[in-house]
């Protein structure tokens, strides 16, 4: 389960293209495709290694006007997308 304390990096099995700032990505196991605005995009590359999840809420509170308790529950919200759909593992 998702918290504050999990390690988070994107999946191996996942081929991504970078455009115009956005990825675009698939999974080759499931054969579907996922875009990812300009933030998502920000959040995956911060997940190339292992990184805890409170980390990347820090660096995007200092990076973006958002309140915390938004920021936590957004993050939150499309890690679980994220991992639902297996383009990231989690510890």
């Amino acid at each position: 389960m998702l918290g504050y304390n999990t390690k988070v990096c994107q999946s191996k099995q996942i081929d991504t293209a970078d455009l115009n700032g956005d990825k675009v990505m698939m999974n080759l196991d499931k054969g579907k495709y996922f875009a990812l605005n300009s933030v998502g995009s920000h959040i995956w590359d911060m997940m190339i290694e292992e990184i805890y999840v409170k980390d990347l809420i820090k660096i995007l509170l200092k990076e973006y006007n958002v309140n915390k308790k938004t920021c936590e529950s957004n993050v939150l919200n499309y890690l679980g997308v994220l991992e639902n759909e297996e383009l990231i593992t989690i510890k």
